[in-house]
């Protein structure tokens, strides 16, 4: 690996230089209708406007920052723009009706700041203004006494699309013009909010050590009902399990597919990044797939001829019965060389 590839900011930095056009991410939708594609040239821009975006609305270097999004572009951006910027990426969670592993991730954090997808999470934050948030400006701006130390919330904004239900099995690539929005839906989202209107460029930081404090936090997930755990992961973790997964001689052109969230120890977005590698992964906005989840997996990597894979143990054995079953009449699975069973691994809790 690149000796100045040591932290987010510098990897984000290095691959816009040298391979602004290489894909970083693909997200597919559920139902493979609708492929979206980030490189790490868009990555970059993108998530250093959103960095600037926080600068100026007063969130500082080593700030907690629960994210609460799911597998998404939008993900991609502002994981790598919270990082960039300098804050520490803690990955939310909200399974419960109460709110009380959210609110616990909150308070255990001591996040300054919640970034929240008020479409797909909608009722959970209606019920935290509700519950939890005294004041609450125009500005995002908020007072909530039992969160003491959160006062921003930043809502990603995303235009809503109808995918294309396909009967048969084959990938059909629609191009943006051609996907339908509703008639009354603002088609501006957050993305093309940072691509066209915000032009004011982020003054940049010096890539940070990875032995300082700054870190990535992410949340053991664990069995429902239960409070989650917060486990740090530093850069320079990060940097050495992205080594694992990607062997020495494996070239920057492999194609992973991974399953697991982009907030996890086993899917981090920088996982890959570090690598300067392509990873496939499901597009979570509209939902799960309606085939079932090793369907899709098994659709996806064969459309986008993926060589390697990170998959939960749990799919694996529907997955490879699809495998079997048409290795007579499709050789693209062929492609597939190398699979990684991935669990969740608690470290060190604080």
């Amino acid at each position: 690996m690149n000796a100045e590839i040591s932290t987010v900011a510098s990897t984000l930095d290095h691959y816009n230089e040298y391979f602004p056009d290489r894909p970083a991410f693909i997200f597919l939708s559920h139902d493979l209708t609708h492929r979206e594609v980030l490189t790490f040239g868009e990555l970059y821009l993108l998530s250093t406007r959103f960095a600037a975006r926080m600068k100026s609305r007063r969130v500082k270097r080593d700030d907690r920052v629960v994210i609460l999004l799911p597998n998404c572009p939008e993900r991609a951006v502002v994981e790598a723009g919270v990082q960039y910027f300098g804050a520490v990426s803690v990955n939310g969670r909200c399974q419960s009706k109460d709110l009380s592993d959210l609110v616990y991730i909150l308070n255990q954090s001591k996040a300054t700041t919640l970034i929240i997808d008020s479409d797909m999470y909608e009722q959970e934050w209606k019920s935290l203004k509700q519950k939890y948030v005294q004041l609450y400006g125009p500005d995002d701006r908020l007072t909530a006494i039992t969160i003491p130390n959160l006062r921003l919330c930043i809502h990603v904004k995303r235009p809503e699309r109808k995918f294309v239900h396909l009967e048969s099995d084959d990938l059909l690539e629609v191009d943006d013009d051609d996907i339908i929005l509703p008639p009354d839906v603002d088609e501006e989202g957050f993305l093309a909010d940072l691509k066209t209107r915000w032009t004011q460029q982020h003054t940049a930081m010096p890539p940070q050590e990875p032995r300082h404090v700054n870190c990535v936090m992410v949340t053991a997930g664990g069995q429902d009902g239960r409070l989650p755990k917060l486990v740090v992961h530093t850069h320079r973790n990060i940097i050495a399990a992205s080594r694992v997964i990607t062997p020495r001689g494996d070239t920057p052109h492999v194609t992973y597919f991974m399953d697991h969230p982009m907030g996890s120890a086993e899917g981090h977005f920088a996982l890959t990044l570090f690598a300067g590698v392509t990873r496939v992964l499901m597009d979570e906005r509209a939902g799960p797939p309606t085939k079932g989840y090793p369907k899709f997996v098994y659709e996806a990597i064969r459309t986008e001829k993926c060589e390697r894979a990170v998959l939960h143990p749990a799919i694996t054995p529907p997955l490879f019965r699809y495998f079997k079953d048409r290795e007579a009449e499709d050789l693209c699975i062929s492609r597939l060389r190398m699979v990684w069973l991935s669990g969740e691994k608690v470290g060190h809790s604080i």
